[in-house]
């Protein structure tokens, strides 16, 4: 589960910083500084906030790459801020897990609105509550927002539960990248944005015995993931 307000920003800017802290804490965030990508780092894996900001431009840092380690261990939503935009490093960026690319010389009000429209594409609202569903070991609850494997709590993410609800309330169907996209974030995939297959494969490593040889959810090449409750 994310820390829904708070907000950490990875840069070395500090003049950035103190515009951007003034204007989000007045829009009800918090932000959480960080100007090393190991005290980031570590503090994404030990308390996941609700979005993270990371500086391309940083000296002897390679902003893409500190994206690419920052998406491997985290499922929220990543902004790239940059001193300038350029159509290669934003596809590069996109790439490497981000979620959108922000120039640092936008308007504060601008980035508020960009950041608050990120987070309501990547932290979706909870599908109905109805009754729990179970399949063989394991048991998921809308109502309650939990799911367990042989009685063990599996400790899902928001967007993850939001995956998984989805595929098992469409057991037995091919189920796409683009309908999974359009469900979390209300837009069509662009064939670009890895996230899906992150969050499916941790979802994985969660529910399987042997993630390798699934059998819950498994892989249609090229197309999209099944849920089998057989």
């Amino acid at each position: 589960m994310f820390c829904n307000d708070k907000i950490l920003v990875a840069t070395d800017d500090l003049l950035f910083v103190k515009h951007v802290k003034e204007h989000l804490q007045a829009e009800g965030f918090d932000i959480l500084h960080r100007n090393t990508n190991k005290d980031a780092l570590n503090d994404i894996r030990e308390t996941p906030p609700a979005m993270v900001m990371i500086e391309k431009e940083m000296p002897g840092v390679n902003g893409f790459l500190i994206c690419q380690q920052v998406r491997q261990n985290y499922d929220g939503p990543i902004i790239m801020l940059t001193e300038k935009t350029d159509d290669l490093d934003e596809l590069r960026a996109f790439q490497m897990g981000a979620d959108d690319v922000v120039c640092k010389s936008v308007h504060l009000c601008l980035l508020a609105a960009r950041i608050k429209a990120v987070l309501k594409r990547t932290h979706p609202q909870a599908p109905p509550a109805s009754q729990a569903i179970k399949v063989r070991s394991l048991l998921v609850n809308p109502a309650k927002r939990d799911a367990y494997i042989d009685d063990r709590p599996l400790n899902l993410t928001t967007v993850q539960f939001d995956i998984l609800w989805y595929l098992i309330t469409h057991s037995g169907q091919v189920v796409s990248r683009d309908d999974l996209h359009r469900t979390l974030y209300n837009a069509p995939h662009n064939g670009i944005d890895r996230s899906i297959d992150v969050y499916v494969s941790r979802i994985r490593h969660k529910i399987e015995k042997d993630p390798s040889h699934p059998v819950y959810l498994k892989t249609v090449r090229g197309v999209g993931y099944l849920f089998t409750g057989s």
